[in-house]
Parts: structure tokens; C-alpha cells; sequence
């Protein structure tokens, strides 16, 4: 949709009221004359001219409308009509990840017809994850505690920390308590089916792209396997796409630019097997440029992300920071 305003600006000295036809316009002090306001009709559409600009008697006439109008005025509009939706719920979650799981597992548990829309693949599904003791005060709650406990993760005893080149802190957590570690794919799949098991109508294989309000309520579209469309109508719409989804982007977030890290990941396997306390300890450690964080995925595979700012770092031509952690 366009919005048309001609700019028109007439002449107000004596020159310009002869070619007017018009008297002229008293001129004051400084300048300033009275404004008028001439109307024009085309195709039965009244427009209104732009009020003539003070300052100086003789003017020029403006007949073209000023360069980039039309980009500056032109609206975003929605389309006249959303494909019919293949079902309707109270509620759709979009993301997978466990936000996503826990909102769509309490609102299935309460009653309502929920649908959860998650990738196969999730983009973070690589990395690890170190989950705390902590997390079993809630998990019991969301009915997933059974599940986390099949899924049978390596446990998470506590940390070790190397920090601005002191000595090693080692923390061990209290009275024996574990948490676990596992890589993000991993703990997504079992989460998922947890909330399958609660009336959950789990969606694999479909990611959220839009929602748009309607007057029934919400139509969201999705892609599914390859490239295809997907769309679903619901009441409330749940976005668990994280901070770069895309609800955050349409209502104009911006990621921040001035913080950007770069996450450098790598699996390490040993022949035989992690010992000490290397063995179920999250390991972290700073170096010059940044730092590094390393958990345990089974007895012989760790998980390292190091991280650091790529406008800082020296990077070698195998992506590998020049001055990395020492252990």
C-alpha cells in the first residue's frame, strides 16, 4: 500500500501571483507570509498539497515529489490470505529445545491440545551440555525425571576451574550429588519423548518460519522435510526459538555486535579412558585470548568448545587459536 502526497509550492511574490492568477500574498517582517493550501483533484480523490515553506518571498516551485518518498511511505502489509491450516490446537510451541518441552508439557498436562514444532536437527545439537544438581528440584515437576534417568548421561560431579593463571580450584559438589553431561541432540530427543508421553503431539522434522495473528487466533507456518509447507492454526502461540528466532527477529531485535564470541568445538577420545577427577568434572579454563570449558560425554570422549572474540584472537590457517589453554 502506497500513500501519495504531491508536493506543490507556490510562488507568493508578485511573479508568482500573475502566473497564479492570483493577488498576491502580504509578506511580513523576516519574511514570513501567510500559508496557503490549494486542493487538487484526480480520479475523484481529493489530495492536499504540502503548506508552502517561510523564510524567503520568492520561492520555487516544487512540481516533483521529493527523491525517496515512496520508499520512506511505504507500508508492510500482511497477505490478503494464510493457506488452510492441516489442524487447529489451543496452543502451538515453536522450538524443541528444553524450554520448549517444559512449556509444551505443562500446558498438555492442564488440559489443553498443545503441538510442538522442533527441527530434526537442531543447530546447537553438537554442542554439550553441563547440567547441575540443581536441575533435579524441577525436573520431577515436569515429569521428566524418569526419563533424563533412562537416558542413562554421564554424571556431572562438579568443576575444575584454571582461572587468570592461578593454581587449580577444584569443586566438588555436596554431599555427592551429581548432575549430568550430554550434547545438546541428545538431550533434546529425550525430552521430547518425555513430552510425547504427556499428550504432547510432537511435530519432528518441522520448524516454526512464522506466525501471524489472525481473527481466529494464530497461523503458523512451518517447512518440513524437503522444503516443504506446513501450516497450523492455534489460540496462543509459545516461541522457544531462542534470542535469534524468528519472533525475535520480526519484532526487530538485533543481535549485539560489540559481544560477538566465537565457539571453536572439538570431540577428544581417548584409548582407554578419562581418570580423576578429568573423569566427570566440568573443566574450565582462560587463556590470552579468550576461554575454554570441556565436559564429559562418556569414559573416553570429551566435549571442548573454546571460545573467543575473532576480532581479537589470531586464528592459524586450521581455525585453531595461536595462544590456547595450556591442559
Amino acid at each position: 500500500a502506497l500513500l501519495r502526497i504531491p508536493l506543490r509550492v507556490q510562488r507568493t511574490d508578485a511573479r508568482g501571483a500573475a502566473r497564479n492568477g492570483r493577488a498576491p500574498h502580504d509578506v511580513g517582517a523576516g519574511g514570513a507570509g501567510r500559508r496557503s493550501r490549494h486542493r487538487r483533484h484526480a480520479s475523484g480523490r481529493a489530495r492536499r498539497a504540502a503548506p508552502e515553506r517561510t523564510g524567503s518571498a520568492d520561492r520555487l516551485r516544487l512540481g516533483r515529489r521529493r527523491p525517496g518518498l515512496r520508499r520512506r511511505l511505504r507500508l508492510r502489509t500482511a497477505p490478503l490470505s494464510d493457506p488452510t491450516p492441516e489442524a487447529s490446537f489451543d496452543v502451538v510451541v515453536a522450538g524443541g529445545g528444553p524450554a520448549g518441552c517444559a512449556a509444551a508439557t505443562v500446558l498438555a498436562r492442564s488440559g489443553h491440545r498443545v503441538a510442538l514444532l522442533c527441527p530434526d536437527s537442531p543447530p546447537s545439537g553438537a554442542l554439550a551440555e553441563s547440567v547441575p544438581p540443581t536441575a533435579h528440584t524441577i525436573l520431577p515437576e515436569l515429569v521428566f525425571l524418569d526419563a533424563v534417568r533412562a537416558g542413562r548421561f554421564h554424571p556431572n560431579r562438579g568443576n575444575t576451574v584454571w582461572w587468570a593463571g592461578a593454581e587449580a580450584r577444584v569443586e566438588a559438589f555436596p554431599d555427592d550429588r551429581t548432575g549430568l553431561h550430554t550434547d545438546r541432540a541428545r538431550l533434546e530427543a529425550v525430552l521430547r519423548r518425555a513430552a510425547e508421553r504427556s499428550g504432547v503431539e510432537v511435530r519432528a522434522g518441522v520448524s516454526a518460519r512464522s506466525a501471524r495473528e489472525t481473527r481466529d487466533g494464530w497461523a503458523v507456518r512451518a517447512t518440513g522435510a524437503g522444503g516443504a509447507e506446513h501450516a497450523v492454526g492455534a489460540t496462543w502461540v509459545v516461541a522457544a526459538t531462542g534470542r535469534h528466532g524468528f519472533l525475535a527477529r520480526s519484532e526487530g531485535r538485533e543481535p549485539d555486535r560489540s559481544t560477538t564470541t566465537l565457539a571453536i568445538v572439538r570431540r577428544w577420545r581417548r584409548a582407554d579412558a578419562w581418570t580423576g577427577t578429568a573423569e566427570g568434572h566440568t573443566l574450565v579454563e582462560t587463556y590470552e585470548e579468550g576461554w575454554e570449558w570441556s565436559v564429559t560425554l562418556s569414559r573416553a570422549v570429551r566435549c571442548s568448545p573454546a571460545l573467543c572474540d575473532p576480532r581479537r584472537a589470531e586464528c592459524g590457517a586450521d581455525g585453531a587459536t595461536q595462544a590456547g589453554p595450556r591442559r
